[in-house]
């Protein structure tokens, strides 16, 4: 216990240096794996831990142990009307930030789960509209979630239209080396598949074609771009 107590003290006498840094962000990530790791059942450890968690979320959201920190938090919540409440929180706090698609992610799942089905599909339009492809790196999950609500709400042309304008991205993102998402052959399938299932074979054959084709001079264009920029 004494080895870890000294490893606490450390990491908050970091966490309250000033200027803050990106040491600030480990230091009270760190703080507040060790008390959660190893002083489970101190109600004041366990609530100075979901303080420091929170202050990496909403501190330092766009630093790379954000998600990491809210993972660790909700999980140290109660059940999920609590993480629900605490994800509304952090959409509107730091929404826009790095960290937003993943709030807005596991805050669709958790109202999917609980039955609220508008407000999930709100969450995951928000996260697809203000974190886009190439940047985005919940994007393509977000789009094939809503598909999914498409299909089962019998609406198979949406989730059809939804994943062409995926692949109508794929088309003309120009970031170098942002093309090779395994989602983009996923969504040229899965429009194949919903063509099928609507009885028209010939748009299905188009499906298989076109979007694989495109997706292959993308895929040539960043090779392209990427041995002029050497």
């Amino acid at each position: 216990a004494g080895r870890h107590e000294h490893a606490r003290a450390v990491r908050d006498a970091l966490a309250v240096r000033e200027p803050p840094s990106r040491r600030t962000s480990r230091a009270l990530f760190d703080a507040a794996r060790i008390r959660l790791d190893h002083f489970a059942g101190d109600v004041a450890a366990e609530d100075r831990a979901r303080a420091d968690l929170g202050a990496v979320v909403r501190r330092f959201p766009d630093e790379g142990n954000a998600s990491r920190a809210l993972r660790l938090w909700l999980g140290s919540l109660p059940d999920d009307a609590a993480r629900r409440a605490l994800l509304r929180s952090l959409a509107t706090e730091v929404g826009a930030s790095r960290l937003g698609d993943d709030v807005l992610y596991r805050l669709a799942e958790l109202q999917l789960a609980a039955g609220e089905r508008a407000a999930a599909r709100a969450s995951f339009e928000r996260l697809v509209r203000e974190h886009p492809f190439p940047h985005g790196h919940r994007w393509d999950d977000a789009i094939f979630r809503l598909g999914a609500l498409d299909v089962e709400d019998g609406r198979p042309s949406d989730a059809i239209d939804r994943y062409a304008r995926m692949l109508e991205r794929a088309e003309t993102t120009s970031v170098v080396g942002s093309y090779t998402l395994p989602s983009f052959a996923a969504a040229q399938l899965e429009i194949a598949r919903l063509e099928r299932l609507r009885g028209d074979d010939a748009a299905a054959a188009r499906a298989n074609g076109r979007p694989k084709r495109r997706i292959t001079r993308t895929r040539r264009r960043g090779r392209a771009q990427r041995e002029q920029a050497a």
